[in-house]
Formats: structure tokens, sequence, C-alpha cells
């Protein structure tokens, strides 16, 4: 495949110059303290390459066949069967690497689309790794496997036996998040290109509102970056003492700039533990049973 690049961000660092230096030079230096970072100034390209992390996301592509039966005009007793084809774009992360499958964690409204719509009921899926939305070459895409997900947490996963990269660093802990801390996102805006936005966490808390079609809960943090439709699936990573850890997955968007929904790390780990125990004791039945 054609890969895409995009430069990640021009610069992690603030620079000033003119009356803003002078404000700069009365502002405290960031502690190395062990925790999370509110602030960008401590990443150190010579402990951690944020390309290695940029290399470990995918764009996704679900292929769902749908099935209408209908009267025969002609001839009212005979039945006849319509299909189609329906393309769902969205951003997979590869985060483990076991028993010669690379496995990727992105939405379960990316991985599993409705099971039936007005142009009938669901009969088959297929998952492929995709340079973009616009790749029209198909001999080159990547299939996936479907695993399994859990609906009410928006979380699913896929696997390959093609190799992939995988994240190298830390997965962190969402207890230690706080209102405040810097955080990235990595992912396929629009399904168009990979690209790297940053923000702050707004609400490790938020209440439950609805979110078009569905309701906060308390696998959420509240973000204040911005995403768009493609990025669902896309990982948050957020920094302690300069180096990034896998703390989120986005899976919504509120109506409003600044009101973006991830899944919190601690919550994921847990499915990620029960996906692991179930896969081993049910192999490939697995999306069969429910969560």
């Amino acid at each position: 495949m054609k890969k895409t690049l995009v430069a990640i961000i021009s610069s992690f660092f603030v620079g000033a110059s003119g009356c803003a230096l002078k404000s700069a030079s009365v502002m405290k230096n960031p502690e190395i303290d062990g925790k999370y970072d509110y602030s960008k100034q401590l990443i150190s390209y010579a402990k951690q390459d944020y390309e290695k992390i940029r290399k470990s996301v995918y764009c996704i592509k679900n292929v769902t066949t749908y099935e209408y039966r209908y009267k025969d005009p002609k001839d009212p007793e005979k039945e006849k069967i319509q299909r189609s084809e329906e393309a769902a774009w969205g951003t997979g992360f590869v985060y483990s690497q076991k028993n010669g499958y690379y496995y990727l964690i992105t939405n379960y409204h990316v991985a599993n689309m409705p099971e039936y719509t007005s142009k009938g009921k669901k009969v088959k899926a297929m998952w492929y790794i995709v340079d973009n939305i616009h790749d029209q070459n198909t001999k080159d895409d990547i299939p996936l496997e479907y695993v399994g997900g859990k609906n009410d947490m928006d979380v699913a996963i896929l696997k390959t036996k093609h190799p992939l990269n995988v994240y190298p660093y830390a997965i962190g802990d969402s207890s230690e998040l706080k209102e405040g801390h810097v955080v990235f996102v990595e992912g396929y805006p629009l399904g168009e290109t990979k690209a790297t936005v940053d923000g702050i966490v707004s609400n490790m808390n938020p209440r439950k509102f609805e979110m078009g079609g569905g309701i906060t809960t308390n696998y959420d943090i509240l973000l204040d970056v911005s995403v768009n439709p493609g990025n669902s699936g896309s990982p948050v990573f957020a920094l302690r003492d300069g180096r990034f850890e896998w703390v989120g997955l986005v899976h919504a968007s509120y109506y409003a700039e600044g009101m973006k929904l991830a899944i919190k790390i601690n919550e994921i780990k847990k499915f990620l533990k029960k996906v692991e125990k179930l896969e081993a004791k049910q192999g490939k039945k697995l999306d069969k049973k429910p969560f």
C-alpha cells in the first residue's frame, strides 16, 4: 500500500517573542513527578519517538452485505432476493501481538453495522485495513477477522496474521488522569488521511447525557480536542513526565466544539482481559457469544 504521511505537529513546544517572552520567563517549569503532565514542554524525542505510535494506527474499512427479499411482481408465488453492500470507515489501533496474530482495537459501531436497515438484513461482514476512504486498489488491502465486542462500551477487537506495527509504549492508568492534562489523538478524520491532534482532558466523569443515538456512561472521559467522523476508534495518549501512554479510545462527538468522548483505558483493560480469556476458551466462535 502506498502510505500517506502527514507531519504530526509542527512543534510540540511553544515559542514566544516580544512581550510574550517576558511572561514566559516567570512561568514555572513543568516537573518530573511521576504524574501526568499539564504541559507539552517535557516531551523528549531522545526517550520516545511519536512516529512509532503513528505507525500502529490504521484506517479500517467495514464492508457489510444486506439482503432484501421481495415478491416477484410477475409471479407473486415466487420470492426474489436483492443484495447490496454498504461500507464504513474508522480507525484501528494495534495494541498487541500474540500467538501469530496482531490485534487491533476499534469502536463497536465501526466493526458492527446495524443488523437491519431499509435495504434488508445483514448477511455478511468483511473488514480490511486500507490506505484511506479513496483507496480503490483492493489487491493490497489487509483482511481482518472479527474477534468480539461490547456494544454498550462501544469497543471491538479485530485481528490478522499479516505483520503490523504494534504499539511499543506503556498502557496508562485513567484513574490518575485529571482535568487539564494534555492528550494527543491519532486517527483518520473523515477517512482521508492519518492526522495528529492535541487537546486536554475536560471532565473525567461527565454526567450522563444523550449523544446522538446513545448516552454517556461511566466508561467515558470528556475531551476538548478536534476530532471528526473517521476518528472513531482513535487511540488517546497522555504524557507522563514527557513520555506517551495510551489512556483511552475516541468513540463519540457531541454536536458542539470541545465535547468529545473517549473510553477510559482502565475500562478497556478489563475488557481486553475478558476477550483474552473468552478467545482462549471459545476460539473462532467468540464473536457469537455475548460479552
